[in-house]
């Protein structure tokens, strides 16, 4: 049976070299016990063997050392546990910004884009915000204006959409994209939408544009912050902006308008990923339908040169046909003019008793 004095982890002091899994320059391993059995024993295979093969002569410093190493394992596996949690966390919120990126890549229209968008930003999968409103960017006015807006009504209406929990999974949220769900949904807060006109050109809202950066806003005290706060009846929420370069494309409004529970920094990261994802969808809707609308122009254009040119040639035949016409009356005008003017002459030497007096009448009034 081993003794104590056999087993390096049990010596207050150890030589250089004397374990092999410390170095010789790592002096407060070989000078600190307590701090060699947490960081290199608990690692150790030979410690373990050591301790089911000792002599429990010397009992007390056993059970100082031994308890210092479960110590040190009690507290790894409560760092593991903590880890494992938090990977499944990350592992699940990855799972999540995949099917947000896939959707919105696929998305055709700006109403499919903006949808997905707030359904992440509000699902229980996502950021779980209650609401989420978007405001886009109108450059003729510098101004960002309510378009589209997700969520709950009031509490009535969390109770019964919240019950089916298995109903506001991300899958099955994007799944439902229409445009009557979507004119539904902006019924809703049409209200509110039509009042969240904000400036860029202030302070505030550039500084935070600028930052890219998803901020919580409670309690603002004045400002444009303070009247979004009461345009939204809410005196917590996020603000995230949707920016293309250092171009303003949009900004996010999300708070915790039923529930009334703070805002926490998990979702303010999710947020900004988000918003981050969908300033790159957003900003493609727009140059999409923006090329469809050029397009429609193109083919309007086309279908009038079309027409143009219909009309060119009809006045070309035309203009032919004239010309025809004129021609004709040219090469018959010189006689008439001759047999009226003859005519003429004849009657002015002729008494009305002349038999064939209205004949040659005829023959100058037919002329004319």
């Amino acid at each position: 049976m081993s003794t104590s004095n056999d087993f390096c982890w049990l010596k207050k002091e150890l030589e250089p070299g004397e374990c092999p899994f410390i170095l010789p320059e790592e002096v407060e391993f070989l000078k600190n016990q307590e701090l060699r059995v947490r960081a290199r024993c608990v690692e150790c295979k030979k410690f373990y063997d050591d301790i089911l093969s000792l002599d429990l002569s010397d009992k007390d410093e056993v059970t100082r050392t031994l308890k210092i190493a479960f110590e040190e394992l009690a507290r790894r596996n409560r760092e593991n546990i903590k880890l494992n949690r938090l990977l499944t966390v990350h592992s699940r919120r990855f799972q999540v910004y995949h099917e947000v990126l896939a959707a919105l890549q696929s998305a055709k229209t700006l109403r499919e884009a903006a949808y997905i968008l707030l359904v992440a930003i509000t699902c229980r999968e996502g950021a779980a915000f209650n609401r989420a409103f978007l405001l886009l960017y109108d450059h003729e006015t510098s101004m960002f204006k309510g378009y589209f807006a997700i969520g709950p009504r009031d509490a009535d209406e969390a109770s019964r959409i919240w019950q089916h929990p298995e109903a506001r999974t991300l899958k099955i949220l994007i799944s439902r994209f229409s445009d009557e769900l979507f004119e539904k949904e902006r019924a809703k807060f049409a209200n509110i939408l039509e009042n969240l006109i904000i400036p860029y050109e202030t302070e505030t809202i550039g500084n935070i544009v600028s930052s890219k950066r998803a901020i919580r806003i409670k309690q603002p005290a004045r400002g444009v912050l303070r009247m979004i706060s009461g345009l939204i009846g809410t005196q917590e929420y996020a603000l995230s902006p949707l920016t293309s370069g250092d171009k303003p494309v949009g900004l996010i409004i999300a708070d915790n308008f039923i529930t009334g529970q703070p805002i926490e920094e998990e979702s303010l990261e999710f947020l900004e990923v988000m918003s981050y994802q969908g300033s790159i969808a957003i900003e493609r809707a727009l140059y999409y339908e923006e090329l469809q609308r050029n397009l429609e122009e193109v083919h309007r254009l086309n279908t009038a040169l079309r027409e143009y040119h219909k009309e060119v040639m009809r006045m070309e035949k035309m203009a032919a046909v004239g010309e025809i016409v004129h021609q004709i009356t040219h090469d018959f005008k010189n006689p008439l003019t001759v047999i009226g003017g003859l005519a003429k002459v004849i009657l002015e030497s002729t008494d009305e008793s002349f038999p064939y007096y209205r004949q040659l009448v005829a023959i100058k009034e037919e002329a004319d």
